[in-house]
């Protein structure tokens, strides 16, 4: 009877119980494999095995087969999409009695006071150095720059190397531009406002920053321009530099606390003598992180990739990112920096370089190429967007400020303010050219939602999986575990044929015994028999040094003792 004859498994396929043997069985792979098959609970393979004739066998292993083909291709389809990693992309309208209200920066179009300019004889002199209008023909491909353009390049340049107290001198403090500041009817203090240095538009000013954990977060409780924020600017329009710009007014940006603002990229501008009104929208935006998305979490700190977190109290934004990027490249390639953007930091490991030198044209051609491999995406900076990010939509309108019958009323308001002011100007008409007023506030207390989800999460996967497991080849989590152990049992018995071997190689020398005393036991023993166990080396060996031990008794009797 061969191993594949004998009696069917009762309750395991693990190797057979004594009770479970006929004569011939032996624990090897076919007895593994005879037993799994009769118990697994995988549907075509105990049909298969158990069907009577060769006809029913061939079309049940057939079915099987087939099934598990489809199922090949059903879990190929499903492991694509779940890898592939897709999101959804839900909008949500949200409704509250209040909102956060955000942070507004305030800058001045003006970076430098002409006053202040004036009484520096150095700076005067380097800004009066820039007299050509053109850059063109030194550079093929390059447009001509206008000299206001080149102006405004080199007073950068120049402001740049200054210490950061001399560049906040230069510009206007917060108490000259920012005459009267209410919320929701209340005063504001300048004192409230976080201030930053912006390259284009010198000393800038932030409302409800966050920067400060003492100061109040603001917050709107009803709709409307009365209930939001009111400011009265002065722009100081007199003291503007004609050089390096053509328009007078306020740069307004509005956005999320803890981010840095770049009134350049963003933002509207305000005109004095008018009031501008922004009315704002707010929404939310949850993107997935890894392994959906590649978004760069806002809280996770890193002043490396970002300059301004090491500056500022702001958290991360893709703005700040490229930005650091791109002087990164400058910094490395030229040997000095773009003065548009900060210069010395982690960032950049510290190295103490100057701005770079639009008038000269090594430094100024190397400049130029790494902005063209920045704006080509040749450069490598990998910047992501922020998984969480609060986003404001503006909606500005505007009208003479004040009127006529209202200017009574300001000047009530302004107080001493206005005094000040008269000193500076030629006649009472001209304060009005300096002054503008700007409103901030929410137009509505819901906001849009923008959420990313998976597609396929992991939970619908797994679902997946066991449905078209049972679909199609009656198979469920557990019938996994069952192959599972089919595998144990196959390697546990490789194991210990293994060692058998090495067992038979340590006693073969006895056996080859010229004495033959010890002959070789030509009994097969099972690796799990359940009958006396084979010898073993040392039991062998005892029986060896027994059996050629001396009869020393005999010997007496034999020699007359």
């Amino acid at each position: 009877m061969g191993p594949m004859q004998g009696k069917s498994t009762d309750k395991t396929y693990y190797f057979l119980k004594p009770s479970d043997r006929s004569d011939d069985d032996r624990d090897t792979g076919s007895t593994v494999w005879r037993g799994f098959k009769e118990k697994t609970t995988v549907h075509g393979i105990p049909h298969t095995d158990r069907a009577a004739g060769i006809v029913k066998k061939v079309f049940w292993g057939s079915i099987t087969a087939v099934c598990v083909a489809i199922l090949a291709y059903h879990l190929a389809s499903i492991t694509i999409y779940y890898f592939r990693r897709d999101v959804d992309v839900s909008i949500t309208l949200v409704t509250r009695r209040q909102l956060t209200f955000p942070a507004v920066t305030v800058c001045n179009m003006n970076p430098v006071k002409h006053s202040v300019l004036s009484n520096n004889s150095a700076l005067r002199a380097l800004l009066d150095a820039t007299d050509t209008a053109s850059a063109s023909s030194e550079y093929p491909g390059r447009l001509p720059l206008t000299l206001g353009f080149l102006k405004a390049n080199r007073l950068m340049q120049v402001v740049a190397d200054l210490s950061a107290t001399a560049k906040h001198e230069l510009g206007y403090t917060a108490d000259e531009f920012i005459l009267d500041c209410e919320f929701a009817g209340s005063k504001c203090k300048v004192s409230e406002f976080a201030t930053f240095y912006d390259s284009r538009h010198g000393n800038c000013f932030v409302f409800n920053s966050g920067w400060n954990e003492t100061w109040t977060k603001r917050v709107q409780q009803r709709t409307g321009q009365r209930y939001g924020l009111n400011l009265i600017l002065n722009i100081g329009l007199s003291d503007y530099v004609t050089e390096i710009g053509g328009s007078g007014g306020a740069r307004i940006t509005v956005h999320s606390q803890y981010r840095m603002p770049f009134p350049q990229d963003e933002g509207v501008q305000a005109a004095p003598g008018a009031n501008t009104i922004v009315g704002i929208r707010q929404m939310n935006i949850a993107r997935e992180p890894a392994p959906y998305g590649n978004c760069t979490e806002t809280t996770e700190r890193d002043i490396r990739r970002n300059v301004f977190e090491e500056m500022y109290p702001v958290n991360y934004s893709i703005n700040g990112c490229y930005v650091t990027c791109y002087q990164k490249y400058v910094i490395e390639r030229c040997g000095c920096g773009d003065p548009e953007f900060p210069m010395i930091g982690a960032a950049f490991d510290y190295k103490q370089v100057k701005a770079c030198d639009s008038s000269d044209s090594v430094q100024d051609s190397c400049k130029y190429d790494v902005s063209e491999d920045y704006h080509n995406n040749r450069l490598d900076c990998n910047c992501h967007l922020p998984c969480q990010e609060t986003g404001y939509s503006y909606q500005t309108s505007n009208s003479v400020w004040p009127s006529e019958v209202h200017k009574e009323v300001v000047k009530e308001k302004l107080g001493s303010k206005i005094s000040s002011l008269l000193s500076s100007v030629r006649n009472e008409s001209d304060i009005w050219k300096n002054l503008l007023k700007v409103e901030v506030y929410f137009e509505q207390f819901n906001y849009q939602l923008i959420e990313e989800t998976p597609s396929y999460p992991t939970v619908n996967f797994i679902s997946d999986l066991g449905g078209i497991l049972g679909l199609w080849v009656g198979c469920s989590i557990i019938s996994l575990f069952e192959f599972v152990e089919l595998f144990v049992d196959f390697a546990m018995l490789a194991v210990f044929r293994l060692r058998g071997r090495k067992d038979d190689r340590k006693t073969a020398p006895l056996h080859n015994n010229n004495s033959g005393a010890i002959h070789a036991d030509t009994t097969t023993y099972s690796t799990h028999s359940y009958t006396t166990p084979p010898p073993t080396y040392r039991s062998l060996n005892s029986e060896l040094t027994r059996r050629q031990q001396p009869d020393w008794q005999k010997v007496m009797t034999q020699a007359g003792m």
